[in-house]
């Protein structure tokens, strides 16, 4: 209901990454503790991130913040010339309890290779997630996206 497949004749081994974002120097036991958090991205070209500030708190994918209580989601989105310009962002809430998806698209300037936005929810979001999606157009025709893990409202 709330997920969907996508399906690829051609071969995917190794195009797609899993990225992490570490505050600290990269070693073992950082990157294990991140993977552990679900604090990660999916992709195979640009890099996303999101977070939220509530009640003086920042959260991140993987995280858990209180459903229908004010918020302020910060999302960046990054491309180079190898993985062609932004083309579109979606930010994508699930609703648990109709378990349907909306999605906000927020344009990107035109030949960006990167944006940073804020966005408010006033009266904060009912039970179920936030996530983002960000796509580019790979020079050679072929799309290229990033996918962050939720941040579960509840």
């Amino acid at each position: 209901p709330l997920l969907q497949m996508i399906f690829h004749r051609q071969q995917l081994l190794g195009q797609t990454r899993t990225g992490i974002f570490l505050d600290e120097k990269p070693d073992e036991t950082a990157v294990l503790a991140q993977l552990s958090r679900k604090r990660t991205v999916i992709s195979n070209g640009p890099a996303a991130w999101l977070s939220i500030d509530q009640n003086g708190q920042r959260h991140f994918p993987g995280e858990t913040i209180a459903a229908e209580t004010p918020f302020t989601a910060q999302i960046s989105a990054k491309s180079t010339a190898e993985f062609g310009k932004i083309s579109e962002i979606r930010l994508i809430t699930g609703n648990v309890p109709t378990q349907k998806e909306s999605i906000q698209l927020i344009q990107p300037v035109l030949a960006a290779g990167s944006i940073e936005k804020t966005i408010d929810f006033p009266h904060g979001l009912p039970t179920g997630y936030l996530r983002l999606s960000v796509f580019s157009d790979h020079p050679d025709g072929e799309p290229c996206f990033c996918h962050t893990n939720p941040i579960w409202i509840g």
